[in-house]
């Protein structure tokens, strides 16, 4: 006990003492926290908000392409994928008109990343009135099942 006593008289073993408190239980509530996940939020999963596939067309005014009466355009679209794993997507499209889109190809649902893949897209418009088509892309994980708020763009047969 008078060792104890000894080294606590000192002012300088107080500051040192002090100090490696405040390190030791600094240390404990950072490990303590960067192991906390808040799993009602991500359920343990990349959500969906982190992954960033984009859709780009020179023809394309902001995702909107404008048909006159039974026109028919091709126009070529981009997938571009701005992640750095791979991800899943789906092109889909929205008319209040009688139109469809289909493509030329087959098309991925999966892409890889930074990878860019090119199709054509045929839009048709069999109405008697000038039509306007949003053509839309939604993301996702690889593992989930996408979700599309319009039509899917099937292949041309």
């Amino acid at each position: 006990m008078s060792k104890i006593q000894t080294f606590v008289k000192k002012p300088r073993n107080i500051y040192f003492s002090i100090i490696l408190m405040l390190t030791l239980v600094t240390g404990l509530f950072s490990i303590s926290f960067s192991y906390y996940i808040d799993e009602s939020s991500t359920n343990g999963l990349l959500t969906v908000k982190g992954v960033d596939n984009r859709l780009q067309s020179d023809d394309l005014t902001d995702g909107i392409v404008a048909l006159a009466p039974h026109e028919t355009k091709t126009i070529t679209v981009n997938i571009m994928s701005n992640n750095s794993y791979d991800s899943k997507y789906a092109l889909y499209y929205k008319s209040d008109n009688d139109v469809k889109v289909l493509s030329t190809l087959e098309m991925d649902e999966i892409i890889k990343s930074k990878e860019v893949q090119q199709y054509e897209l045929i839009v048709s418009n069999f109405e008697e009135n000038p039509a306007s088509v949003f053509i839309g892309i939604v993301n996702g994980q690889v593992d989930a099942e996408v979700s599309v708020p319009g039509s899917l763009i099937e292949v041309e047969e």
